[in-house]
């Protein structure tokens, strides 16, 4: 008996302190939030794994679904549009690479894309209690967001003037002539 009412008021005192503790912290919202973090996190760093060559990787997965490849693809491309317009002369050498005509280089790896911050954005905003159309205009807004702030960090490593003036001024881009990422 004696026994039965400590296990009684150890599991009342469990509830009380998860009663105080919701008072300060919304558990509720915390425990989804994590759980939607790391679904989404390691569902990206999966997707990874299947489309770089090595032990996990799928030729199907490559061809059909590698959205790694479209984002860097994407934002080198918007990036190169952007430089267009400012009057850089830049080129899309690959995929993933934008450069200056004849100058320095800036390549855009798969860590490069914001896949963790995007994925903590959409879990921080699924663990809402909201309506789903708020949701997903919250969710899709600021995907779009950390999206342009990638593609002004690609612009803003590319050097704002032509290689021959490089050659004058000491630039401070000058020592990057290898492709590196950003």
């Amino acid at each position: 008996m004696f026994h039965v009412s400590l296990k009684l008021s150890g599991i009342m005192m469990a509830k009380s302190v998860i009663k105080q503790l919701n008072y300060y912290l919304d558990l509720r919202f915390l425990i989804k939030f994590i759980a939607l973090f790391l679904v989404l996190y390691y569902v990206n760093i999966f997707f990874v794994q299947l489309t770089l060559p090595g032990k996990w990787h799928n030729d199907f997965f490559v061809e059909h679904f590698n959205y790694i490849g479209w984002l860097t693809g994407s934002l080198t491309h918007t990036a190169n549009l952007i430089t267009h317009t400012l009057g850089l002369d830049t080129i899309v050498e690959s995929n993933d690479t934008l450069a200056l005509a004849q100058g320095p280089r800036v390549v855009v790896r798969w860590q490069c894309i914001g896949l963790g911050i995007i994925s903590f954005w959409l879990a921080f905003i699924l663990a809402q209690d909201m309506r789903l159309k708020r949701k997903i205009f919250l969710g899709l807004g600021g995907v779009l967001v950390v999206y342009e702030l990638l593609q002004d960090r690609a612009v803003g490593l590319c050097p704002r003037s032509k290689p021959q003036a490089m050659e004058k001024k000491a630039y401070p881009y000058r020592r990057y002539q290898s492709p590196r990422p950003f």
